[in-house]
């Protein structure tokens, strides 16, 4: 009588799971890699995204100080609707910043020569996820950063 094998043995599934855990062990940190890279990405945007409201809204005023409520103010979104959870400028423009971002506006900065100016403001975005920073300085070099 010939025996009909059923299933596959103990042996043949413990080779299986190994290849698996050794796959996902070598997927997993190039994920997160990019989960990074995504969150980064969103840093930059954030850090453009506020330039470009802060510009728009210096042109009615031609000072940013009379830009932004405060000499350095923190933004953030906690509501998750894609935007800082108070009005942002004293136009009443608000920013649109990604979720779990901080963007920190400091305006009436010193320029290159050393002297305080009402035409410069720097931005810092900084995210827990991240140890690092991105940053712009009007004045100085008007660049965006990452720190």
């Amino acid at each position: 009588m010939k025996k009909i094998k059923n299933g596959f043995s103990m042996v043949e599934l413990l080779f299986v799971m190994a290849i698996m855990a050794a796959l996902a062990a070598i997927a997993i940190p190039s994920l997160s890699a990019g989960s990074d890279s995504a969150t980064l990405t969103s840093m930059k945007s954030d850090a453009q995204n506020t330039i470009t409201t802060l510009q728009s809204a210096y042109v009615d005023t031609q000072d940013y100080t009379q830009v932004s409520p405060a000499a350095q103010t923190d933004y953030e979104d906690t509501t998750g609707d894609g935007f800082a959870d108070t009005n942002t400028l004293t136009s009443g423009q608000n920013l649109a910043l990604s979720k779990g971002n901080v963007v920190t506006i400091t305006t009436g900065t010193v320029d290159q020569n050393g002297n305080a100016s009402n035409d410069c403001f720097t931005i810092s975005v900084a995210n827990p996820k991240l140890a690092k920073t991105v940053d712009f300085d009007s004045c100085n070099d008007g660049k965006i950063q990452v720190n």
